[in-house]
């Protein structure tokens, strides 16, 4: 029963997928970015304009080098609630969730369709994920790439060990 259901599923997905490759314009899933509003039209979304001046702003203070912790610290102060709210119901912007959100391609617009497999070994488990698609102009872009790019290489920047003169 269980793989009937994961193969109807996987089926459903195929032919999503397939129409997106064709240029259909169809809602792949059914949860959308936070920064996002659904329409009565498939496919088609609207920019929240409250949500999306929070992660330009977001960007653009990382792109200007500011910390996550600083960034997440000055939001919280001012009552600035997260773009969706935790399972937990916290509304608290968290360095991870910050990471998360600089990372997130869909602000520039795009959708990346990815698989994920879970791999089982006498080492453990691990998931594996492979991307299927990738659709430009998919979502509507609430930054430019280029902001995105900026942001993106000071984010990696933190998570690079530097070695400091040692042989």
């Amino acid at each position: 029963e269980s793989a009937k259901k994961a193969s109807r599923i996987k089926s459903v997905f195929n032919g999503r997928l397939a129409k997106l490759e064709r240029g259909e314009k169809i809602q792949y899933a059914g949860q959308i970015p936070g920064w996002l509003k659904k329409t009565k039209v498939s496919g088609v979304f609207e920019i929240d304009e409250a949500k999306a001046n929070v992660v330009r702003e977001i960007f653009t203070r990382k792109s200007n080098d500011e910390s996550l912790k600083k960034i997440a610290d000055d939001l919280n102060s001012r009552g600035v609630s997260r773009l969706r709210n935790k399972s937990d119901g916290s509304k608290l912007w968290t360095t991870g969730a910050l990471s998360n959100l600089l990372k997130a391609e869909s602000t520039y617009g795009v959708l990346i369709v990815k698989q994920t497999t879970k791999i089982k070994s006498l080492s453990g488990n691990r998931n594996e994920v492979t991307e299927l698609g990738r659709f430009d102009s998919y979502y509507p872009a609430v930054i430019s790439r280029e902001l995105f790019m900026s942001a993106r290489e000071k984010l990696k920047e933190i998570n690079t060990i530097r070695d400091y003169g040692r042989s």
